[in-house]
């Protein structure tokens, strides 16, 4: 068991909708008209976000926290091609980023968002600014599935900050008989190049005194100094059961005893 315990709330009779996502501690909820919300569930302040004209909201991000400035934005993935989209606060309308490419996975670092490409709203007010292009992310990937000989027909993709670094999990997963359930088999773990204006990627074997928990939609780092239970270069993950994979010597495992 995990050596730090924390505190358990349970709210009730807060906000009629449904729950699509969460950041900087506040709910992201939908009303029964289908118009988002921003609501933090210890001090119930709520901020309506505006309207979507079409799709689900899959992932959603803040720049700041709420509670801190009205000065934030919001960014989500939304539909079922997982279009970009950003509003700021006070805007009555989302600004829609590059209309033919799907985002699976969005985050906000040093002022810009991160998906598979590097967008910069500092430069302008209004529109953000693509500045970077991640280039050799899938390569690595696919070199990846050539040595294991494995198809891969479905790829998850995480973005998660991790001791200074940012960390791009790939999550592998295949079909599986006789139900046709994904099943994962493995994970590529890649550290983006800061310095490298093409947007590189490098490589990672080995996480020191990490270990990554990753879910549906976002995946966090965790100490392994903090938490001595959880092994350090593993990745740990929810599939009917919680399951561990050792990134060094790419295995999956099951945890017993949790």
């Amino acid at each position: 068991m995990l050596q730090k315990i924390t505190p358990v709330y349970e709210l009730n009779n807060m906000f009629k909708g449904f729950l699509v996502g969460s950041s900087y501690g506040w709910l992201v909820i939908w009303d029964e008209t289908l118009i988002p919300h921003l609501i933090n569930p210890f001090s119930r302040a709520q901020i309506q976000l505006p309207l979507m004209k079409s799709g689900m909201i899959n992932n959603i991000v803040l720049s700041s926290d709420p509670s801190r400035t009205d000065n934030f934005l919001v960014a989500i993935t939304y539909s079922t091609l997982n279009r970009l989209a950003l509003c700021k606060h006070g805007h009555e309308t989302w600004t829609e980023l590059e209309k033919k490419k799907s985002y699976r996975n969005i985050t906000f670092r040093n002022g810009q968002i991160y998906t598979v490409d590097i967008w910069d709203f500092q430069i302008s007010d209004h529109f953000p600014t693509k500045v970077v292009k991640i280039e050799n992310l899938y390569r690595m990937t696919y070199q990846w599935l050539r040595i294991q000989n494995k198809p891969c027909e479905l790829r998850r993709t995480y973005l998660v900050e991790s001791s200074g670094e940012l960390l791009i999990v790939e999550r592998m997963s295949a079909y599986s008989a006789p139900y046709y359930t994904t099943a994962t088999f493995g994970f590529v773990v890649s550290k983006l190049d800061h310095d490298d204006v093409k947007g590189g990627c490098t490589s990672l074997q080995t996480l020191t005194d990490r270990a990554l928990s990753v879910g549906d939609k976002e995946a966090i780092s965790v100490s392994t100094r903090d938490f001595p239970s959880l092994k350090e270069n593993s990745i740990y993950f929810m599939e009917n059961y919680l399951k561990v994979y050792s990134l060094k010597e790419e295995k999956l495992s099951m945890c017993w005893g949790w």
